[in-house]
């Protein structure tokens, strides 16, 4: 079960310059459940940069911080 989020991570992301959105999907209280596609992830992140080279950049240093945002039970 989500106990909460960290917001200091979810700020970091927000954070990235090509990052020009984030939605939490999965509310306080909510079960995680495993992504099978982009309707059961439990966080969206929208993404655009100047080029693939800044796009890839920050979705690595997502891909490795994104276990951090969500408090778990």
């Amino acid at each position: 079960m989500v106990d909460g989020y960290d917001q200091d991570v979810l700020a970091e992301i927000e954070g990235l310059e090509t990052v020009r959105g984030l939605n939490v999907k999965i509310k306080e209280g909510g079960r995680i459940r495993p992504t099978v596609d982009l309707y059961t992830s439990s966080l969206r992140i929208f993404m655009a940069g100047d080029s693939a080279a800044q796009v890839e950049r920050d979705y690595l240093h997502i891909q490795r911080i994104k276990d951090q945002v969500f408090r778990l039970r």
